[in-house]
């Protein structure tokens, strides 16, 4: 479900030949099928291997070396995870591409966060003949979502990709980070149950790294879906039309 949305934003803006797939060992035959149809339609698809299906500091240590590999022919790159959109704000009228040519000389941009939210009691599940963005209605703001993602250097990004390693930068609020995870309550909840019964790294279970992953009971998962850090605001429509 993320990765069709992530490739149909990205590829809006961005030359399908120039978007590069990590595949952490996907073993759904749906999954497999999609990653195929996107390999076919152009997408560079690069099968990375490692047992854990979790496992922070192996997840870091592989994205910053493909990152470090790409800017070797490329002036600036963007590292999103699947269920990240990252969309500028509408002073840029060609939308990310846009973006990305007026600061491909700037060292690092960092996004400013907010999560996309389905309020159950507000709004149905989702439909999946419509844009799910075109769906929601509301989004809160989320610190934790200022990633430094937007890059023309060789970086060390913290455990997370939240920060960089002894560097401090700026939020650009001209650049938004639409983290998509809490984008359907029920299927959240499927998600992590699902996630829960994967092989996970044993430092990242004696740490509780991505403990939320791993939440599907009733209550514990309820109390984490809406539990917030920023104020709740009206969905944009410059968000609901992206995709």
């Amino acid at each position: 479900m993320f990765l069709d949305l992530w490739a149909r934003y990205y590829s809006k803006h961005i030359d399908k030949y120039d978007i590069f797939i990590l595949n952490h060992n996907t073993n759904l035959y749906e999954s497999k099928v999609q990653l195929s149809f996107l390999k076919s339609q152009g997408f560079n698809v690069i099968p990375v291997h490692r047992s854990e299906s979790f496992n922070h500091q192996w997840l870091r240590e592989t994205v910053q070396s493909f990152q470090s590999f790409l800017l070797q022919s490329y002036d600036v790159v963007l590292f999103a995870e699947c269920d990240e959109l990252l969309i500028p704000n509408e002073k840029y009228n060609g939308g990310l591409s846009e973006y990305l040519f007026a600061q491909k000389s700037q060292p690092i941009k960092r996004c400013c966060g907010y999560e996309l939210t389905h309020y159950k009691d507000e709004e149905p599940p989702l439909y999946f003949g419509y844009s799910p963005l075109k769906q929601r209605n509301f989004w809160y703001r989320e610190p934790m979502y200022d990633k430094p993602l937007i890059t023309n250097q060789k970086v060390n990004w913290d455990e997370g990709f939240h920060n960089i390693t002894d560097l401090e930068t700026d939020i650009d609020t001209d650049i938004f980070l639409v983290h998509l995870h809490r984008m359907d309550y029920n299927l959240c909840k499927l998600k992590h149950e699902e996630q829960a019964k994967r092989k996970w790294s044993q430092s990242d279970l004696d740490t509780n790294k991505g403990f939320q992953n791993r939440l599907f009971d009733d209550e514990g998962f309820n109390k984490w879906f809406y539990s917030f850090t920023g104020l709740r605001y009206d969905l944009p429509k410059l968000i609901q039309n992206a995709i």
